[in-house]
């Protein structure tokens, strides 16, 4: 793990992975990874400076494990780059955990 990602404690990161699902699992249609950084951000009452590389890294790897879907990213090696009008959904099965069948469309 970089040292970037130790400035945080685990409870912290696991803060942010939890702010992360709860912000877009609170809407049953996409959110902007803008929006989404901005809400987290601000939950963790920190400068984005000392939790922004957290909270990127913690979305790329949800992505990464299906939890969540987007509509664009890059894939570099090991890295995703997100743009600020990037959508992000949760994946099917938690939306229909979240929101029940009858949200769910397609």
């Amino acid at each position: 793990m970089s040292n970037e990602l130790r400035q945080l404690t685990p409870e912290q990161r696991a803060q942010i992975l939890a702010g992360i699902v709860g912000v877009v699992a609170s809407v049953p249609g996409p959110v902007t990874y803008s929006a989404m950084f901005d809400q987290v951000k601000q939950s963790m009452n920190l400068a984005e400076e000392a939790c922004g590389l957290e909270i990127h890294t913690a979305a790329a790897a949800l992505i990464r494990e299906g939890v969540l879907n987007c509509d664009e990213r890059t894939l570099n090696g090991a890295s995703v780059t997100f743009s600020g009008n990037t959508m992000l959904t949760m994946s099917r099965r938690l939306q229909q955990f979240v929101w029940d069948d009858a949200y769910i469309t397609a």
